[in-house]
């Protein structure tokens, strides 16, 4: 009997060792799977943002050489535009961020069931990150034309929401092919900007 048993005992284990080293084997498998997709989650996400960055660093270069042509402005007036600008434009982006954030938690409690004072909060914090922006605007205006004769500054206010408009088409445009946005507007929009900013004519 104890034979028997001992028979049994080995071909039991016969038959689930592989059945374990199957399984061990998947779970590994799986692990590695797993852990290929998060790296290349991390590459495109990686990629995208070298395509942001390059994006913008060729709409500023693009950006200052009309500003200097269209203003006949000398080398040194050029770049001090150009640096006072890419100031304004850092600002720009962290409020827009911020603006998105609001936004997007504005419509998570919408489709909850909301205090009256979680509301009220949400609809203030918009509007202050909306006259930052306005005030971002107005701080590089008065940067970038400093020292600018008064025909100057106008036409440059007109190329700062001409430029606005442009990357605020190319970054919807990106949005839409990743699945995350509307339709693109045009490139020539002359609607008010979607963040809230001063938008020169």
């Amino acid at each position: 009997m104890k034979r028997i048993l001992g028979v049994t005992a080995v071909l039991v284990l016969a038959g689930v060792g592989p059945v374990l080293a199957q399984s061990k084997d998947d779970r590994r498998e799986a692990r590695d799977d797993r852990r290929e997709e998060r790296v290349d989650r991390q590459d495109r996400r990686g990629d995208r943002a070298e395509r942001i960055k390059k994006t913008r660093k060729e709409m500023e270069l693009r950006r200052t050489l009309q500003i200097a042509d269209e203003l006949g402005l000398q080398e040194t007036q050029a770049l001090q535009v150009r640096d006072a600008l890419r100031v304004g434009d850092d600002k720009r982006l962290a409020l827009g961020q911020a603006l998105r954030t609001e936004v997007a938690e504005l419509k998570r409690l919408g489709k909850g069931s909301p205090t009256a004072k979680d509301v009220e909060e949400r609809i203030r914090k918009i509007q202050d990150v909306r006259i930052k922006l306005v005030q971002a605007d107005e701080e590089m205006l008065v940067a970038a034309s400093r020292g600018l004769a008064p025909n100057q500054k106008a036409r440059l206010a007109v190329l700062m929401g001409k430029h606005d408009r442009q990357m605020r088409f190319l970054m919807m445009r990106q949005m839409v092919k990743r699945g995350l946005g509307r339709d693109a507007p045009r490139a020539d929009d002359d609607a008010e900007d979607d963040e809230g900013g001063l938008m020169f004519p």
